[in-house]
């Protein structure tokens, strides 16, 4: 179209009003209840003005490219021909510059509507953004050039507005093969860029959204080639790796990644990637797969050849870019379209015996609109400087697809070699994008010190773990005893479900570290279910045992989780590691009848010891003593419970340690139920002193227990019941019993000799309790105080007395005259002693000198 054709065209459109602003158009500021209040505006009328959007510059080594986007804005009633106006660009010394349409629009622009339109131009390599305006001006015959400018638009005001853009740059696919449409123009915008090792060398990975501006489909030539040009003027040969046979629709976006093999050169100061055509020739080199110079002199590791290299078409800068997330950062979806995002919210390193432990927890979630697939994602860590890489193991499983709103979490677990540099070391996230291709998709940085632990919030107490966040805190550590020789360390961590919805422990692991030795521990928890509900705290028990002569003192606990099999956990994630110490005050030293809590969800209730007896041994006379611990033991939970199992183990004062026995009732409490558990060790005569004490609790497993508690041997009194104005010869504590005994006298018989007394057994607790080792021991003396008889009187069930307040109801003994040797001393007198008998073992209670009739 000649100018005169484009003249008379305006002519038609314009009126005179329109025609005098022109004349008169100058820069104001855009005014009004606009979207764009604030910016600058060339006005052709009142209504209708151009502002300036989106501006870019790429310096290029012998070029740059400047793209930039106008928009008009017409709030007038009649629709507006773009092609009467004109766009140029002008620096500091009045020198215009051409520009060109990256995309094909129309011109027209319809009543209170508006329309943006891409420009590109070519620049000095040395031009800056602040050098720059952007001229808007009309065609005009009437004037030299036919132009004349309406106003300026400052690039440098438009730049700040635009400094969040991506870098991005514009390719003629004509000019790389002429079979290309003139139109057949890309636009590559950087979406990401990582250093990771990968197929044995050190690669720089660009992904770039390739967006098609021309008007036709298409894929991107085989010619197209790309080099990453670092500061020191050397180019790395780079391969579409993914996405590169793509066909491009009109004015779709597809998703393309480039690497770049770079070795061990410095990727400091400016990196840019540099689009060309492929030379003729092409060498074939390894290792470093750089090229410098014009000659593209191309140097390797194995040779080195001289090609023809063709110019720079387009350079897209990419120095900054290349990206390492902290802990919390969030790196959003690249492609802007699925609505992925991915946030490392915690890393650490800790370290261990065989190594170092690093652990990263990596998040996706979809904040999108759609549901969207789950990628497939492998991991590894690597260390900056060297080729070392190590395997991340993923702890979790995933889902195939999240909602909006919906997040899956990865946990990555791996072991480095003792004495790493952890700041140097990196988590590399890589995506499969087919069976053969993975590429990286997230890198994190790792702390650089090994901590204690990896909080989701620095100074909380909160991890990130495959069941979610939970509330994570180290109650207490400390050391118990055993029969065998061996300690236990033992550590007690709650646990506190912080989410809305219950969760599931998976199998778990745990340790201890003090610097030296890492032991391997057991983790238990002793609630019924494995779930702990929304809100609910749940104890876990973490115990190890160890040597008696080995100290660890104090160190590091560690809880993770695992995978079981045949009752043994494999390691798979690490949650924590916790510093710990050792501490005697954490086991409770308790007194008769002193109360403690149980809190463990599946076992809420209290304990007190409310009985410890001395008993001597009816087989090893005095050569051995019986002592026996007794808790009584209250339900505590709104439904009923099984009876807590308690064990234990006894300590003299030399140090010898006797492991407990007990004697626990089976079957189920209801709320408020009572249970008694006997504890009981034979010692050897004299071990027991005043300074033995008995250390026990709830069982965890076998002889091991906890919380602990601590009592001091003290052989409690008989606490007789009421004698309720009775005479009673015997009136004596047997708890949960009071044992009453009257008065006896001897009745003879054809057979031998009865002897008759009341007798009374008042229940002083509605305890259950195991009285099938516990009976009342009777020994029937002569005057010469030999033993004629014994009888073993169960307290309860068959065998047992009648208990009865009728003072006319009588029990007797009764002694055959085939069991009485010396018969003048028999009849001459008799004694009878009582004692309370428990596992063979017998406690005095009183005894009877009889009425002889």
């Amino acid at each position: 179209m000649t100018k005169n054709q484009l003249f008379s065209k305006h002519k038609r459109i314009w009126s005179g009003a329109l025609a005098f602003v022109l004349a008169l158009a100058m820069l104001l500021p855009v005014w009004g209840n606009r979207a764009e209040a604030g910016k600058e505006g060339v006005f052709l009328d009142s209504n209708v003005y151009y502002t300036l959007e989106k501006v870019q510059l790429s310096a290029g080594s012998e070029k740059s490219s400047f793209r930039f986007t106008v928009e008009l804005v017409n709030d007038s009633d009649y629709v507006v021909d773009m092609n009467q106006y004109g766009v140029a660009v002008r620096d500091e010394a009045g020198n215009r510059y051409g520009v060109e349409l990256t995309e094909k629009i129309s011109s027209r622009v319809p009543a209170h509507s508006t329309k943006q339109v891409k420009y590109s131009a070519k620049l000095p390599a040395s031009v800056s953004l602040d050098q720059l305006k952007v001229e808007i001006y009309a065609w005009d015959l009437k004037v030299s050039g036919y132009i004349r400018s309406i106003g300026m638009l400052s690039v440098a005001a438009a730049a700040e507005a635009s400094q969040t853009a991506k870098p991005s740059a514009i390719v003629a696919l004509g000019e790389v093969d002429s079979s290309y449409a003139t139109d057949a123009l890309v636009n590559f915008e950087l979406q990401r860029a990582y250093h990771a090792y990968a197929k044995d060398n050190w690669n720089v990975y660009a992904e770039l959204t390739v967006e098609n501006l021309g008007t036709g489909s298409f894929k991107l030539p085989t010619a197209l080639q790309a080099g990453l040009k670092n500061a020191e003027g050397l180019t790395f040969s780079g391969s579409v790796v993914y996405g590169g046979d793509v066909m491009l629709l009109p004015h779709q976006k597809a998703t393309v990644v480039l690497e770049f093999p770079v070795g061990e050169l410095s990727l400091n100061g400016a990196l840019s990637i540099d689009f060309s055509k492929k030379a003729a020739t092409t060498s074939a080199n390894s290792g470093n797969n750089a090229s410098n110079g014009s000659n593209g002199t191309t140097a390797s590791s194995t040779n080195a050849s001289t090609t023809s290299t063709a110019a720079v078409l387009e350079s897209l800068p990419i120095g900054g870019y290349i990206t390492a997330y902290n802990q919390g950062e969030l790196q959003a979806d690249s492609s802007n379209r699925s609505g992925l995002t991915a946030t490392i919210e915690s890393v650490s390193v800790a370290p261990r015996a065989d190594g170092v432990s690093a652990e990263s927890v990596y998040t996706l979630k979809n904040d999108g609109s759609k549901a969207v697939s789950v990628p497939a994602l492998t991991a590894f860590y690597q260390s900056n400087g060297s080729t070392l890489t190590v395997a991340a193991e993923d702890s979790a499983s995933h889902p195939d697809y999240l909602a909006p709103g919906e997040s899956t979490t990865y946990y990555y677990s791996g072991v480095l070699p003792t004495g790493i540099d952890s700041s140097a070391v990196q988590l590399v996230v890589m995506e499969a994008k087919s069976a053969s291709v993975s590429v990286p998709v997230f890198v994190a940085n790792l702390p650089a010190d090994a901590g204690t632990g990896a909080p989701v919030e620095s100074g909380s107490s909160i991890y990130a773990t495959s069941v979610g966040k939970l509330e994570i805190n180290l109650n207490a550590s400390y050391r118990l005893k055993s029969g065998s020789g061996d300690d236990i360390l033992m550590s007690e961590v709650q646990v506190h479900n912080l989410q809305s919805e219950s969760v599931k422990l998976p199998a778990l692991y745990g340790g201890y570290y003090d610097g030296k030795n890492t032991v391997d521990a057991t983790v238990k928890a002793v609630q019924t279910s494995a779930y702990i509900n929304a809100g609910q705290k749940a104890t876990l028990y973490v115990f190890a045992t160890v040597p008696y002569d080995m100290e660890m003192y104090s160190g590091k606990l560690i809880l993770g989780e695992g995978t079981e099999s045949g009752g043994t956990v494999s390691k798979k994630k690490e949650w924590l590691r916790v510093n710990y110490m050792l501490q005697d005050e954490a086991v409770s030293t308790v007194t008769l009848n002193n109360t403690w809590m149980v809190s463990d969800p599946s076992r809420v209730s209290t304990g007190a010891v409310v009985e410890v007896k001395q008993y001597r041994s009816l087989t090893k006379g005095d050569s051995s003593d019986t002592v026996a611990v007794r808790i009584n033991q209250k339900n505590l939970m709104n439904r009923s419970g099984s009876v807590v199992p308690y064990v234990g183990y006894l300590e003299t004062s030399n140090g010898e340690v006797y492991e407990l026995a007990a004697s626990t009732p089976t079957g189920k409490l209801n709320k408020d139920g009572q249970a008694m558990t006997t504890l009981y060790a034979t010692l050897p005569f004299g071990v027991l002193d005043k300074n033995a004490y008995v250390v026990f609790g709830p069982q965890i497993k076998d002889q091991i227990f906890s919380p602990a508690h601590k009592y001091k041997i003290s052989i409690s009194s008989n606490q007789p019941g009421p004698l309720n104005g009775e005479t009673w010869v015997i009136n004596e504590s047997v708890f949960p019993f009071n044992v009453k005994i009257g008065a006896m006298e001897r009745v003879m018989s054809s057979g031998g000799y009865f002897f008759k007394f009341r007798y009374k057994l008042e229940k002083l607790s509605d305890t259950l309790h195991n009285s099938t080792n516990r009976s009342l021991y009777f020994e029937v003396e002569d005057a010469e105080n030999v033993i004629v008889k014994t009888f073993d009187i169960p307290l309860e069930g068959t065998g047992s007395f009648q208990s009865t307040d009728d003072v006319d109801v009588k029990q007797s003994l009764q002694v055959p005259l085939s069991d009485i040797k010396d018969l003048d001393s028999f009849t001459e007198g008799n004694r009878i002693k009582v004692y309370e008998k428990f596992e063979n073992a017998v406690r005095y209670l009183g005894e009877i000198t009889i009425n002889l009739n």
